[in-house]
């Protein structure tokens, strides 16, 4: 039950990239804005690679992997519940679009449908779409390749037990730190 919930878990955490990206342009007022957005933004993945890994690697130790998921999962909600009121203000939201006159789920399900057709008929119109929408599959698919490649290191490898595996996250957290230090001489450019 606990890895099933990791995988749901990890899935959900996918989702979280495209969000932010489509978010931040909405609720910036200004290029600059939007820049240091994204350096900010960074810096709290880094942080977060980092502290979450060491974090998950003391709590595997201490109390196992059900604990590191429920802790994960509660971190997640708090997370969510932070960013609501920038979801809230965001001004260019449709909050409309997705809603049919008659409100059946079939009717739903048929405009969801044509919403992503025509979204990806958008994508495939334009090459930098197209370009940008690869490489953002690439970052993600490569992310979680690096997961897989983390733990397949740290036990057979290099011989560590799991929750070594935690620690090992974490110098990709330093990585990522490091790049949005370097990215912030960006700002304002």
């Amino acid at each position: 039950v606990g890895y099933g919930l990791g995988i749901v878990a990890m899935a959900l955490i996918a989702l979280t990239r495209p969000l932010l990206a489509s978010l931040l342009p909405e609720i910036a007022r200004s290029p600059e804005e939007l820049t240091a957005g994204n350096v900010a933004s960074g810096l709290g993945e880094g942080f977060g690679a980092l502290g979450g890994s060491l974090l998950a690697g003391v709590l595997f130790a201490l109390a196992g992997a059900p604990f590191v998921l429920v802790t994960g999962g509660a971190v997640m909600v708090v997370a969510a519940l932070l960013l609501l009121p920038l979801a809230l203000r965001a001004r260019a939201i449709e909050r409309d679009a997705l809603r049919p006159a008659d409100g059946s789920f079939a009717s739903t399900a048929r405009t969801a449908v044509r919403e992503l057709a025509a979204g990806a008929a958008t994508t495939l119109a334009d090459r930098r779409l197209i370009a940008l929408s690869t490489l953002m599959a690439m970052t993600i698919g490569t992310l979680g390749a690096l997961n897989v490649l983390i733990v397949i290191v740290a036990i057979d490898v290099l011989g560590y037990d799991e929750q070594a595996a935690g620690y090992l996250a974490a110098v990709t957290g330093v990585g990522a730190l490091l790049g949005s230090v370097v990215a912030t001489t960006l700002v304002g450019r």
